[in-house]
């Protein structure tokens, strides 16, 4: 009951905050490149998500990162969060609130920012015969848990900061230290990092593999959907693994820090 007080003011005070309009802007921002160089003319719903899904993991880091830098760390700085100890609530339920609500809003619009577009394009163009529907969505669900991974380790970092430009910037230039690191591995060189990194993971999960085919006389990429299981495997495993860590961790050096 005490965390759910706590809860409740966050999701008001998240509301009610420009930050948060501005961070779902930017996420759209980002997701309407897409359409910049689309070909409306063989576009449809497999096409649309095959494209679409290399803009996400960018998209879902600019948008995570300020959005939870927010509201982990916004009354760190002035030292406003030691109102909620004063008023009697644990250092557990302060933590785990802001954990609950920065993974409910993050997840939350990013599954609308995702759904929305590839559910439009669908229904106004179809779905196509260049991939597989099944294989597509398998995709897209596994691709909530590297995201979930990733925003736990925002998480972390807005505690460890204690600031919400600090944890911001860290979060940002961390990820994409990370996403330089992936590709410049996968460019020049045969090492994969594949679920090792939660921005690895997600690239890996939208990376379909193409070949060319002949569908309604017409020479067109077909795209495999289908996963290996390891992948599978790994993806679910080390998502789950690095999120506990990440919150364990976070709790742990909130639970140990001055607050005076």
């Amino acid at each position: 009951m005490i965390m759910w007080n706590i809860i409740k003011a966050l999701n008001y005070q998240t509301r009610h905050d420009n930050v948060t309009v501005y961070s779902i802007l930017l996420g759209i921002a980002m997701i309407a490149t897409v359409f910049i160089d689309i070909n409306l003319e063989q576009l449809n719903g497999g096409i649309f998500s095959i494209g679409f899904g290399e803009m996400i993991p960018i998209s879902v880091m600019l948008l995570g990162v300020v959005l939870t830098a927010r509201i982990c760390a916004w009354d760190q700085s002035d030292k406003t969060i030691n109102y909620e100890m004063l008023s009697g609530h644990g250092r557990k339920s302060v933590f785990f609130s802001r954990a609950i609500v920065s993974l409910t809003w993050c997840i939350t619009l990013t599954v609308i920012l995702i759904a929305v577009p590839i559910i439009t394009v669908s229904l106004i163009f179809g779905w196509g015969e260049v991939t597989e529907l099944k294989g597509v969505l398998l995709r897209y669900a596994l691709l909530l848990l590297p995201i979930i991974r990733m925003i736990c380790s925002y998480i972390f970092l807005s505690f460890l900061t204690g600031s919400f430009l600090a944890g911001l910037l860290s979060s940002y230039l961390i990820t994409e230290a990370e996403s330089l690191v992936y590709m410049a591995l996968n460019e020049t060189t045969d090492i994969r990092l594949g679920c090792g990194l939660g921005i690895s993971n997600m690239f890996e999960l939208m990376d379909f593999n193409s070949r060319m085919g002949f569908i309604n006389g017409k020479d067109v990429y077909i795209y495999d959907s289908s996963l290996p299981s390891d992948i599978i495997v790994k993806t679910v495993v080390f998502s789950l693994a690095a999120s506990a860590v990440y919150l364990i961790g976070g709790y742990i050096l909130f639970r140990k820090r001055d607050m005076k």
